[in-house]
């Protein structure tokens, strides 16, 4: 969106007062001046900032997080952690497997297995959700079972 996140966040980040300090490429220099007490980054992906290690931690202690391989509760108790937070993390996910319980009860999945194929915005990318995967592991939860990929796919090549 206009202030550089996604658009479902764009709100509440409006309303925190949370600053986006660049679009795509880390930027130290704009990390450190926001003089923060601890910095995140992703092990892994397009926004991770792992090559920006030693610069990051001179300015602040840095968290290392591989989201990827784990679900999104699983993240949110480990951030929580990290932040202070880990109560309120609890309850969010604690609220949302209630949630999802009562949206199981409700729902009618289609023939299985399924893929989960999602495509960019752009139309130029594709993304295969896999059962290992965040998203996979979510519609797991939900009651799905997805589709196994090819062995000619792979998470580290284009196709």
């Amino acid at each position: 969106d206009s202030q550089g996140f996604f658009h479902q966040w764009s709100a509440i980040a409006a309303q925190r007062g949370v600053k986006r300090l660049y679009i795509g490429e880390p930027n130290a220099e704009a990390i450190a001046g926001e003089a923060p007490d601890l910095i995140i980054i992703s092990a892994t992906g397009a926004d991770s900032a792992v090559r920006l290690y030693d610069q990051l931690s001179a300015i602040a202690p840095v968290l290392v997080v591989n989201y990827d391989d784990k679900s999104w509760q699983a993240l949110a108790i480990e951030l929580g952690r990290a932040t202070g937070h880990e109560a309120r993390a609890q309850k969010i996910v604690d609220d949302f497997d209630s949630r999802e319980k009562s949206l199981k009860q409700r729902m009618t999945l289609p023939e299985q297995p399924t893929s989960a194929l999602v495509f960019s915005a752009d139309g130029k990318s594709a993304n295969l959700w896999t059962a290992e995967s965040s998203q996979g592991q979510m519609l797991k939860q939900l009651g799905f079972t997805l589709a196994v990929p090819s062995d000619k796919l792979n998470n580290s090549r284009s196709m």
